[in-house]
């Protein structure tokens, strides 16, 4: 066995390993305030390397696996980076490229901060958790490659109480029991290939209107951090950003909650399609052009029945564009969680 290496790792990851595909199993316990789970990530290996290094955060590790088709990989070691907030993994022996699979389990407490994986006490004394990654705080959920560009399709499992209702990215496709307890094993369908922050998770037991349309789910969480959030499938607001009385709401109330679905929806749409090298995010990429003033218009057009609110929301619109800021002007995510400066760790 050769001896361990002296690695230099940077804050931004390798391109050279890349990931494609995240099965992830998350098992929270709303009682404790703690979860369990494991990810199966399949990679490409673009070029031989004696390590790879891939971004964790708050998480205790208790196992790392890695296969090459149904061969097991010795692994030499793996620590936690803790200044880069990342986990390497080193071998024996170099890895030629092609293709692999990382298995990792790993244990963390659900925040109180509103980010990442966090649980939330609601007024009726009962729990529910959720999740907030944009811009790097997947990592506390899960072992995973968290920069912007890393796309990859997630298959998502989530253990929940039976009386309780389980949330991701796409639509359920199974429910099983998970084992002699009294939870159940929610799996979702594949995703789209897409970006970590856009990964989305909830469980709770809200009360809840369904309709068979050609859409996909929107959901209000009474503490979030932010006003919304364009998730694949599944749109995550503040309550207040989403949530009207009809009889009582004024017309500027209706007028930001209405600019703000439709701000997402056009985002979910159009902007995650983009693909960005970094975390320069405060917007996603600004495609131009009329596909996101369709997604507006449709919402407007079922939101407001009564032209003078119309009329009052585009004047409003009107307005707020000419005092855009320039998606140039967008301010970076500052180190380490971002991807800006190029500092180093030797880990040995």
């Amino acid at each position: 066995m050769v001896p361990p290496l002296n690695v230099t790792l940077f804050e931004r990851l390798s391109s050279l390993v890349r990931p494609v595909n995240y099965k992830l199993i998350l098992r929270p316990n709303l009682d404790t305030g703690v979860f369990s789970g494991n990810v199966k990530i399949n990679i490409v290996l673009k070029q031989e390397k004696n390590f790879v290094n891939l971004h964790s955060n708050l998480l205790d590790i208790s196992k790392v696996q890695v296969f090459r088709g149904d061969r097991e990989i010795p692994v030499f070691k793996y620590i936690e980076v803790k200044q880069l907030e990342q986990i390497l993994i080193e071998f024996s022996e170099p890895l030629s490229p092609g293709s692999y699979q990382i298995d990792i389990d790993f244990s963390g407490k659900l925040t109180k901060k509103i980010v990442g994986f966090y649980s939330s006490n609601l007024k009726n004394n009962k729990t529910m958790v959720a999740s907030k990654f944009q811009p790097t705080y997947a990592r506390q959920a899960f072992p995973c490659f968290d920069e912007p560009d890393f796309k990859a399709t997630y298959d998502i499992t989530l253990i929940k109480p039976q009386n309780y209702v389980a949330l991701s990215n796409m639509n359920e496709i199974s429910k099983t029991l998970d084992g002699d307890s009294a939870s159940e094993a929610v799996t979702f369908a594949t995703s789209v290939p897409m970006s970590t922050y856009l990964a989305c998770f909830v469980i709770c037991d809200f009360d809840f209107k369904e309709t068979e349309i050609n859409s996909n789910d929107m959901i209000a969480i009474p503490d979030y951090v932010s006003g919304a959030t364009e998730h694949w499938g599944l749109i995550t607001y503040r309550e207040t950003s989403f949530l009207v009385d009809e009889d009582t709401a004024s017309a500027q109330n209706k007028i930001s909650v209405a600019n703000t679905i439709a701000h997402e929806l056009a985002h979910m749409w159009f902007g995650n399609l983009g693909l960005e090298s970094g975390h320069n995010m405060n917007e996603p990429p600004d495609i131009g052009g009329s596909p996101p003033e369709v997604a507006y218009n449709i919402t407007i057009d079922n939101m407001f029945s009564k032209l003078d609110e119309s009329r009052c929301y585009l004047a409003a619109r009107a307005v707020a564009d000419g005092l855009r800021v320039p998606p140039a002007d967008a301010v970076k995510i500052p180190s380490p969680r971002g991807v800006s400066g190029s500092r180093e760790v030797r880990a040995w």
